[in-house]
């Protein structure tokens, strides 16, 4: 099963099963770029593991 990692607008971040689509949050450009260097870290943490962090932008 796949999995992803959802960033909320707290700065912490969870892991969903692909059957949690409907859950997407809603994250602004603006917000994305404030935690660039986050999600940077965020990635590197998660590497060794089959979580990968993703920013989803629903219109």
């Amino acid at each position: 099963m796949m999995h992803y990692t959802v960033i909320n607008k707290s700065g912490s971040y969870k892991q969903e099963s692909r059957k949690s689509t409907q859950k997407r949050l809603l994250i602004s450009e603006s917000f994305c770029q404030d935690f660039h260097q986050a999600s940077v870290s965020i990635t590197d943490k998660m590497s060794e593991t089959t979580y990968k962090p993703i920013f989803i932008k629903v219109a």
